[in-house]
């Protein structure tokens, strides 16, 4: 049995905002064989990317899967804009995007200069992305 552990608080730092993660979400993350939730993954992720922002802030904007169920609900523009606005997406070539699929979650990298979507997936073997994802070419220019 793990010890009581409390709230553990990461502070804003390199622009990314602060994340909080509660006991029960600590108790996922030191769990060999428990399945992550949306806190942790996207949590765990901006810590990661501002640990290595300084290799990647010019070219990637962190994206979050919180973010995913305003859009398709209508948040206000007020709510996203205080949700992305760090992530500079708008100047961005390449976007990080956790997906979270049935079981497991896939990560996303979105290149626009090239329109190429990268699926890292680890169960892709399993269930197929075919289906999932319409082709369409569009003239941006």
């Amino acid at each position: 049995m793990l010890p009581s552990v409390n709230t553990i608080i990461y502070p804003s730092r390199t622009g990314c905002p602060r994340q909080i993660f509660e006991p029960k979400d600590i108790a996922l993350l030191v769990s060999p064989t428990a399945c992550i939730n949306d806190v942790c993954i996207n949590g765990c992720t901006v810590l990661l990317f501002s640990e290595v922002k300084s290799l990647a802030a010019d070219r990637c904007a962190l994206l979050s899967t919180h973010d995913l169920p305003r859009i398709r609900y209508n948040a206000s523009d007020d709510i996203l804009w205080c949700n992305v606005s760090w992530t500079s997406y708008w100047e961005k070539d390449i976007w990080i995007l956790p997906i979270h699929r049935p079981g497991h979650w896939v990560l996303c990298v979105i290149r626009f200069s090239s329109r190429e979507l990268h699926l890292f997936d680890s169960f892709a073997e399993r269930k197929p992305w075919k289906r999932d994802i319409k082709v369409c070419f569009v003239d941006f220019g």
